[in-house]
C-alpha cells in the first residue's frame, strides 16, 4: 500500500508481509509505484515500512534494482524501517550489497525523523 503521509510532501509505503518470489511480483510492484507516484509530476519523500518481507532468491536481485529505480525516479529520499532488529541486520546487508546504503530504523517514527 502506498499512502500519503501529512507534512513534507512524503509516502508511507507499507511493504509488511510483502512476499517477493517472481519478475511478475516485481513488475506488479514497479506499476503500482507509477500508477500512484508518476502523476504527482515531482520527486517525494517516502518512508518504507520493511517489516517481515520475505524475498525469494530468483527475485532478490530485481527487487533491489527495482528500488533503486524507483528512488531515483520518484523520491526525493527514501527511509526505511523494521521493527524486528535481526530482519533490519539482514536487510542493512543487502542495502549494502545492492549499493543503495541506506539506514534502517528501528520504528516508523525513527523513519520520520530520519527523512533529509
Amino acid at each position: 500500500a502506498i499512502a500519503k503521509v501529512h507534512g513534507r510532501h512524503g509516502f508511507f509505503v507499507n511493504f509488511e508481509g510483502l512476499t517477493v518470489k517472481s519478475l511478475e511480483d516485481i513488475a506488479r510492484l514497479r506499476a503500482l509505484f507509477e500508477a500512484k507516484l508518476a502523476p504527482l509530476g515531482r520527486r517525494v519523500y517516502a518512508i518504507v515500512n520493511y517489516d517481515n518481507v520475505e524475498l525469494g532468491p530468483a527475485a532478490e536481485e530485481i527487487f533491489f534494482a527495482m528500488v533503486r529505480d524507483s528512488t531515483e525516479k520518484y523520491f526525493l529520499s527514501a527511509t526505511h524501517y523494521s521493527t524486528n532488529a535481526f530482519f533490519r541486520h539482514q536487510l542493512g546487508e543487502r542495502f549494502t550489497q545492492a549499493q543503495l546504503g541506506q539506514a534502517i530504523y528501528p520504528s516508523f517514527e525513527a523513519a520520520r525523523k530520519g527523512m533529509r
